[in-house]
């Protein structure tokens, strides 16, 4: 049983073919949950990475074996760097929102930390949460990441878009974390233009007109018909709901099943801002990690035929 005040969601099943362990509650107060790692010279010139004891009886246990000019970031140190951040917002890491993803044995960790101070207003009134996006692992699975997010909070979780300021570090400088943090810093100083990315999207029409075409022929082929026509039918309608598969019809013609209206939709889109999030709506909801972020990064490339 997890301490209040976590809990476990099922948004997500899986990451890197492994399922996950998705936990919420203040930042300071995840750490308990979050295990550390050891280093120890291994026997055929490699090192092994071992977790270690969290509860009384348990052992420590190898999850990576890892050459010797490999960095191990521990977790813990991430979300030193994370909290040190969190002054220059006037944010506490014991009032924060956070959430953190782990794999089984908590090699993989991705971490989003809510910055309330900081949610910004676009002009179609629904507001956008911003959130430090921080990725690591100590088993050589995934690069350590980190950038700003932005949610828009009326999808519950759901509509997230960014300009696309990311930083990826492998493990191999002393310095990752580091050239991480001073990205993070960087992009504290940016919001004004993501702001301002967000409004020019805003004000970019799209020819309602042109959506069945380009969701057939640029969106489908990149995911697939019915996620394709799902995303359609949010910005064309509004409305969201498992799709009728029919091979013989193409992705805009697809009905849905038992449709439900999607929060703050704004159909039928006239404007880049609103079929971007659409299409967003759809990716964060897929339930394995790493499609869910592929598709999320995707979405500025598939947006490009329908841009002035």
């Amino acid at each position: 049983m997890l301490d209040s005040p976590f809990f476990t969601t099922s948004t997500l099943r899986g990451w890197c073919g492994s399922p996950v362990q998705q936990l919420s509650g203040p930042l300071d107060q995840l750490r308990r949950q979050i295990p550390r790692f050891a280093r120890r010279m291994g026997v055929c010139g490699d090192d092994m990475v071992l977790r270690q004891p969290m509860t009384p009886g348990e052992r420590e246990r190898i999850v990576a074996r890892v050459s010797s000019n490999y960095q191990l970031v521990q977790h813990h140190d991430v979300l030193d760097a994370i909290e040190s951040l969190l002054p220059q917002l006037d944010a506490g890491a014991a009032r924060v929102p956070a959430s953190v993803v782990l794999s089984p044995d908590g090699e993989r960790m991705d971490v989003t930390v809510e910055l309330p101070c900081a949610r910004y207003v676009p002009g179609d009134g629904f507001d956008l949460a911003v959130r430090i996006r921080v990725r690591n692992s100590v088993d050589k699975s995934c690069a350590l990441y980190g950038g700003i997010e932005f949610l828009r909070t009326i999808c519950t979780n759901g509509m997230t878009a960014w300009r696309g300021s990311v930083l990826r570090r492998v493990h191999n400088r002393p310095s990752a974390l580091e050239h991480v943090r001073r990205h993070l810093l960087k992009g504290f100083d940016q919001l004004s233009l993501d702001h301002a990315h967000f409004e020019k999207l805003l004000n970019n029409p799209v020819d309602p007109g042109r959506l069945p075409g380009w969701v057939d022929e640029v969106v489908a082929p990149a995911w697939d018909c019915w996620d394709a026509a799902r995303a359609f039918h949010i910005a064309t309608t509004g409305f969201d709901g498992a799709v009728k598969r029919r091979s013989n019809v193409p992705p805009h013609r697809l009905e849905l099943l038992q449709p439900r209206i999607v929060p703050g939709a704004c159909a039928p889109a006239a404007n880049a801002y609103h079929v971007m999030q659409a299409l967003s709506y759809v990716a964060s909801r897929l339930p394995w990690l790493h499609t869910r972020e592929t598709r999320l990064a995707g979405i500025a490339t598939l947006m490009e035929p329908l841009l002035n």
